[in-house]
């Protein structure tokens, strides 16, 4: 990560900070008033059908669970760098709530709920070098990783519904790659992404570099990416849960320097950690833990430290309940303290 090319108009980045806080606030309360008025809808859904999505951190990906026909909050979305999910984590970490709702679908009329595992890897159909940056825009090592990784959660879990998909970011259709026939819905779930609205990047270039590639100045960190976030290319997504969290951070960190259309030497890379709050305390105070040991070991790389001081990076801390999506602000914007 390098950040010798963008010298920093404080003045510019404060400002930004300010708006960029104020427009955080309104939008969770505007998404935690939405979030409340789906709850009925969202709670009849997940009697008949828990659905787990694992998906890039790439905020191109922003946008996939509408593409799955999900509404926000229906769905578990794991983010990390290239969706990348180990087996054995998603055993200790989703599968005995998937296979609960399974359990629980006997007392339905129809005798039966269903568990669905989407696993959404990403390209980019018209500019192969804007595809996914955790493969090395690779999509047949893409593929082959998300197969395998299918082959072992069907293997252990075979009541649940496995599918692997491709987004495309340049026109947010998503594609069958591996897909389970007992899912009599997929074909219209994909049919149906191609209605999705295109990509509206934030950028005023409006250039076919700029509509392709990261626009973002943002990454979240929590599990309620949703709650603050409704835009396109804002916000990398990385997930509580994501056990590589520090290193996809380093990633992150990376690719916005290296690739985002945005001007970072006046709109700064905004770090919004957020911390869930779950009915259980206990894994409301992990949570905590995991966030706080994974941002500090990311900020504490020297490159990354060094654009903290500088003021390339700005740390927006919030909390968020996990029932209601209502969340605040935790003190006040952090500057370097977390580099020291």
């Amino acid at each position: 990560m390098s950040h010798e090319h963008h010298e920093p108009d404080r003045a510019a980045q404060e400002k930004f900070l300010a708006e960029e806080i104020h427009r955080l606030s309104e939008a969770n309360a505007r998404l935690a008033v939405a979030h409340q008025g789906q709850a009925d809808e969202i709670a009849a859904r997940q009697k008949s059908r828990r659905a787990f999505v694992a998906t890039c951190m790439d905020e191109r990906t922003a946008h996939v669970e509408g593409a799955l026909g999900l509404l926000p909050g229906e769905a578990k979305v794991f983010g990390s760098g290239g969706a990348r999910l180990d087996a054995a984590d998603f055993d200790r970490l989703y599968a005995p709530e998937l296979q609960r709702t399974i359990t629980a679908g006997a007392c339905l009329p129809a005798g039966r709920a269903e568990a669905v595992v989407y696993l959404v890897t990403h390209l980019c159909g018209a500019g192969v070098e804007y595809g996914c940056a955790a493969f090395k825009s690779d999509v047949p090592a893409q593929i082959a990783y998300f197969k395998e990784l299918k082959d072992k959660l069907t293997a252990a879990h075979p009541d649940f519904l496995v599918h692997v998909l491709m987004h495309d970011t340049a026109n947010d259709k998503l594609e069958k790659i591996d897909a389970d026939g007992r899912d009599g819905q997929l074909d219209a779930i994909v049919a149906a992404s191609a209605e999705l609205k295109p990509i509206r990047p934030n950028t005023s270039t409006g250039d076919e570099q700029s509509r392709l590639a990261h626009a973002a100045y943002g990454i979240y960190v929590g599990d309620a990416y949703r709650a603050w976030e409704d835009g396109y290319n804002r916000y990398f997504r990385l997930d509580v849960d994501d056990v590589n969290l520090a290193a996809d951070l380093g990633i992150a960190f990376a690719v916005m320097v290296s690739h985002s259309t945005v001007d970072l030497a006046t709109k700064p890379i905004v770090l919004h950690v957020d911390y869930p709050i779950y009915a259980d305390a206990e894994k409301t105070a992990a949570a905590r833990e995991a966030i706080d040991s994974s941002v500090t070991a990311a900020l504490r790389e020297p490159e990354a430290a060094a654009a903290l001081k500088d003021g390339q990076i700005k740390v927006v801390k919030t909390e968020t309940n996990m029932a209601t999506w209502e969340g605040q602000q935790v003190g006040e914007p952090e500057f370097d303290r977390l580099s020291q």
